[in-house]
């Protein structure tokens, strides 16, 4: 009877957040499509659901704990372990929103990083392709140590 029921609980405990699709890996070029997520459904329900896990959790075991039983079985004892399963099944949603928020705010940083490259913000270029080449040698006397920028526009 244990295994169904600890598969049943792990297949509950996960969050949707944790799918997410983030922005891609730097160096990202200004004019590259970023595709990811902008708006924050699936964090928000995440948040929903470990916020109403967690606090029915808590009240369950709060107001069953230190009650004793006659008989078994124990009405106490099951509501402040389903209690307890139920604040175990909302840490999980707890990070998976916490995740999904962070992947969201990546993306929207990314974006606005183009945009503002585009504008001419070295800054947000710099953020965009954090790798800075090398400066010439400028003891070199070779007319290829000229430099030029071609970034943003």
């Amino acid at each position: 009877m244990r295994c169904p029921t600890t598969v049943v609980l792990a297949v509950l405990s996960t969050g949707c957040s944790f799918v997410l699709r983030g922005p891609p890996a730097r160096p990202i070029g200004v004019d590259q499509d970023v595709r990811c997520e902008t708006t924050s459904p699936a964090p928000v329900l995440d948040s929903v659901a470990a916020i109403v896990a967690i606090t029915s959790g808590i009240v369950m075991v709060a107001g069953n704990a230190g009650k004793t039983c006659v008989e078994e079985p124990c009405g106490p004892k099951m509501a402040v372990g389903f209690g307890t399963a139920l604040i175990a099944i909302g840490i999980p949603y707890a990070v998976s929103s916490a995740y999904g928020y962070r992947k969201v705010q990546q993306c929207r940083e990314v974006i606005d990083s183009q945009l503002n490259c585009r504008d001419g913000n070295l800054a947000a270029c710099l953020r965009l392709q954090p790798e800075v080449p090398a400066l010439p040698d400028p003891s070199s006397s070779s007319s290829d140590s000229e430099m030029h920028w071609t970034g943003a526009r």
